[in-house]
């Protein structure tokens, strides 16, 4: 059995989300800190993309993370949006 965080794979956000965001991009640092049955408690915005609508849409889509149980308590993440897509 894996043991430590699951960090998710696949691209965040839908692709509604993408093509409001026109030709938008930016980095940033979000916090998440986990409840202990491994759901995301918070999503704090450590710096921002530059964009309001981009850090909404990091924080929507890292509220749905989840982390083995008891795992990880807060996770500072790097996160980057581009043209065609975020990369992690």
């Amino acid at each position: 059995m894996r043991r430590g965080p699951l960090i998710p794979t696949r691209r965040a956000g839908s692709t509604r989300s993408r093509s409001s965001c026109g030709n938008w991009g930016g980095s940033g640092h979000f916090l998440l800190r986990f409840n202990p049955n491994g759901t995301v408690g918070e999503v704090a915005v450590d710096c921002s993309t530059g964009r309001a609508v981009l850090d909404q849409i990091s924080a929507n889509t890292f509220r749905r993370w989840r982390s083995h149980p008891g795992a990880c308590r807060t996770l500072m993440l790097p996160f980057t949006f581009t043209l065609g897509g975020a990369q992690l």
